[in-house]
């Protein structure tokens, strides 16, 4: 459903923005 797949955008752009800042720690929505 559109919760799941926004989770999953969401998910991916955490983990870029992860790569990105690596000394920055952000919080993964569940």
């Amino acid at each position: 459903d559109v919760r799941t797949r926004a989770h999953a955008i969401a998910s991916v752009l955490y983990e870029v923005l992860g790569d990105v800042s690596p000394g920055v720690t952000l919080p993964v929505p569940e």
